[in-house]
């Protein structure tokens, strides 16, 4: 008699696939973007995600001063944020202090200058990529083991037996 997967399993396979799939599509973001220009007065922080794309926008003079801090782990870089209103933006992790100081020091500038063309701050964000990438296999993993537990186990009724 062929061993039956407990639909319990099954069920928490979905699930788990399901929560992994739109964590990876809704909540990690690949890259950021901030686009401060005095023509129309505003910056706009995007974020994108694979799944979406999530955009705020702010007046210009609400905007506070840019700041670097080093990341939370030892080696872990340093991070890039805007002040403004109601919280901050993080413009990503840079590996050296002198790089993350170059953003801010640029943003700062543009900030302080009466006349200056449009600024632009992009930033890829590697970690992102490496969560989406490996968690490709442990997707395919679950999906595989969903797939075999739906299917069952082949029949054996029809096996030729040895003469």
């Amino acid at each position: 008699m062929p061993r039956l997967t407990p639909p319990i399993f099954l069920g928490g396979l979905c699930i788990g696939i399901i929560a992994l799939a739109s964590v990876l599509a809704f909540d990690v973001s690949l890259e950021r973007q901030l686009r401060c220009d005095r023509q129309t007065n505003t910056c706009t922080y995007t974020r994108f995600f694979i799944g979406r794309t999530q955009r705020e926008h702010q007046p210009l003079g609400s905007m506070a001063a840019a700041f670097s801090k080093a990341g939370a782990l030892p080696g872990s870089g340093y991070d890039v944020w805007l002040g403004q209103p109601y919280g901050k933006w993080f413009l990503g992790t840079y590996p050296t202090s002198n790089e993350a100081e170059t953003v801010v020091r640029k943003i700062n500038q543009f900030e302080h200058a009466r006349e200056s063309p449009p600024l632009v701050i992009a930033y890829s964000s590697v970690t992102g990529y490496w969560l989406l990438w490996g968690s490709v296999p442990i997707l395919g993993y679950l999906l595989v083991k969903l797939l075999s537990g739906l299917a069952g186990r082949p029949s054996t009724a029809h096996a030729r037996r040895p003469s």
